[in-house]
């Protein structure tokens, strides 16, 4: 028994071993379904040199799509950043008609020079709206949600008296509410000898109103003109004069500005005096002897006096307590050693009046504007600064290392630009492109009519994409600024057609059109 039992079990690991053999070498194993488990004895390996998918593996990139017909390459050279203007925080119309009307932030909140100074802050604002006939200058409330909508609609007579300081009416005292003629004059009223006053105003909220004699501190409110027309007692206070003069030479002095700025705690008297009518009037201009005369202050508190001129970097503003009729300030100037004269032009070319212009060592941002008090959002930039005159011309102080200075070029509705000093010679223009806004992109059409064609760029690492016939090609540009496009039209490996587009200035969408076979 235990032989035959040894003979059956030598038997059958003979045919188990001929079985093994013929099928590793015949593959009659039956195939295994996706996803089942392996059968004893077998393998889940995949042929040779095809590595098995596994959840980490990345998935081979998909190839570029071939190009279609005629191929049109664009090559993008950056040659200047431009500085987006503040977006826009009013939309004023008139009431009747909703046609729009300019309007611009003048101090305050949104009053910054640059998109980033000025974008979504809240707070009160100093408005000017370009409407028929002359301009109108509001007091408003702006939030950081939406633009604010102001309508203008008609005129309602505003009526009053004035009475001075002994309580006696007053004759001869001036009521301006906000308004000016076409040639920038003030629209105002003059008290008679009673000391009444008429004053046609147009209708609306915010309304500033300043009453103004001779001795006596300025009288402000703000006024909400409806229907019924307010009518206004206003008694004036004393007032106090501050005789400035600065302390040393320049070249033109007539060309200096002085300013008045708070100080420290605000008196009660001085928390009504209106700081932001600085802002609409461009501040109190000096004398070729380099005085001036600031009225219409009250008789209590302390100021500061900050004088400005475009040959001065920033000076710290001299204390002055009010008290009495007269206060003196003598006010230091330092002047830059180097200047730079020139034009402010757009890009027709036609001369910028009013833009603003900074010199400043490094680098270095404009600030928003100061909601509380509403000064001149200039103000308190450091460097020299300067407006342009009718002509667009300017002259710049330059502080400093000259080869560290760099010129802040900005104006309304226009591209601002930052451009270095030393690359400027004197009479330089520069020029402001007019904003179109919208993103900066540009759009490129078809080589030719009737059939497809593939799109190249350098930008973003490269893009091509393939197009139907008459299908153009967008591409947005990483900013606004000053760019050179280099458009190659080629068949197949072949460049058939070049054309260089050595100096563009982009501020919203521009269209480019490729080189056509000759």
């Amino acid at each position: 028994m235990q032989r035959s039992s040894a003979l059956f079990l030598l038997f059958v690991a003979i045919v188990a071993l001929v079985a093994w053999l013929w099928w590793s070498s015949e593959g009659s194993l039956p195939p295994l379904e996706p996803g089942a488990p392996s059968a004893p004895g077998t393998s889940t390996q995949h042929p040779a040199n095809v590595p098995p998918p596994t959840p980490d593996r990345p998935q081979d990139p998909m190839p570029e799509p071939p190009a279609t017909g005629l191929r049109v390459r664009v090559e993008v050279a950056m040659l200047e950043r431009f500085a987006p203007p503040p977006p826009v925080r009013v939309l004023a119309r008139t009431k009747v008609e909703g046609a729009p009307l300019p309007a611009q932030v003048l101090a305050g909140a949104g009053a910054g020079f640059d998109d980033a100074a000025s974008a979504g802050m809240a707070g009160n604002a100093l408005v000017a709206i370009d409407a028929a006939g002359g301009r109108l200058v509001r007091l408003v409330a702006l939030s950081a949600a939406e633009p604010l909508v102001y309508e203008v609609a008609g005129a309602l007579a505003v009526r009053g008296t004035v009475r001075g300081a002994d309580g006696l009416p007053l004759r001869d005292a001036r009521v301006w509410c906000g308004e000016f003629t076409a040639d920038g004059q003030r629209r105002e009223a003059t008290t008679d000898a009673s000391g009444e006053f008429e004053l046609a105003v147009t209708v609306g909220p915010g309304v500033p109103c300043v009453v103004q004699a001779a001795g006596h501190a300025l009288w402000t409110r703000t006024l909400d003109v409806a229907a019924p027309p307010p009518v206004l007692d206003v008694q004036l206070a004393p007032g106090c004069t501050i005789d400035v003069q600065v302390a040393g030479f320049a070249r033109a002095m007539t060309t200096a500005r002085a300013f008045v700025v708070p100080r420290g705690a605000v008196a009660t008297e001085l928390a009504m005096w209106p700081f932001w009518l600085q802002a609409v009037d461009g501040g109190v201009a000096l004398d070729a002897a380099g005085r001036a005369t600031i009225a219409g202050l009250p008789r209590a508190g302390e100021v500061a006096v900050l004088v400005r001129h475009p040959e001065a970097p920033l000076a710290a503003a001299v204390p002055v307590v009010l008290k009495g009729e007269r206060a003196r300030a003598s006010v230091p100037l330092s002047f830059a050693a180097k200047t730079v004269s020139g034009r402010v032009v757009d890009g027709e070319r036609r001369p910028l009046v009013g833009a603003l212009l900074w010199s400043i060592a490094g680098k270095g941002a404009l600030a928003g504007g100061n909601s509380q008090r509403l000064l001149p959002p200039h103000l308190e930039q450091r460097g020299a600064s300067a407006f342009t005159g009718n002509d667009g011309a300017f002259l710049l102080g330059l502080p400093g290392d000259v080869a560290t200075v760099q010129v802040l070029v900005r104006c309304p509705g226009h591209a601002g630009r930052d451009v270095a000093a030393a690359t400027l010679s004197e009479g330089a223009e520069l020029v402001l492109p007019r904003w179109i806004g919208g993103e900066p992109q540009f759009t490129l059409t078809p080589p030719a009519p009737g059939v497809a064609w593939t799109a190249e760029c350098d930008l973003s690492g490269g893009v091509r994409e393939r197009l139907a016939a008459d299908q153009s090609f967008r591409l947005s540009l990483p900013h606004a600024g000053r760019y050179a496009f280099v458009l190659s039209t080629l068949d197949g490996p072949d460049v058939v057609a070049v054309r260089t587009v050595a100096d563009v200035d982009v501020t919203g969408p521009i269209e480019l059109a490729p080189p056509k076979r000759p």
